[in-house]
């Protein structure tokens, strides 16, 4: 797998920014709390691999590459 280039944080945040969707209506796309929603964008907590699959599907980006990685997004 390739290198870990950025943080979830950070592309969560790009993503939410890119797509145009505030956190809280992730948090009403996916199911997730906004206090989860919030923490992840904080960079205290990363999703799992539900949390974070729901999130990718939602934000129509690669699991992957919120994860951090360098692939396409």
């Amino acid at each position: 797998m390739d290198e870990l280039v950025d943080t979830f944080a950070n592309r969560l945040t790009y993503a939410l920014t890119i797509r145009g969707i505030k956190p809280i209506e992730l948090a009403e796309k996916t199911g997730i709390n906004k206090a989860k929603i919030s923490s992840y964008m904080s960079g205290r907590y990363k999703a799992k691999q539900d949390g974070l699959i729901t999130l990718s599907k939602v934000l129509n980006v690669s699991p992957v590459w919120l994860m951090g990685y360098d692939v396409p997004m």
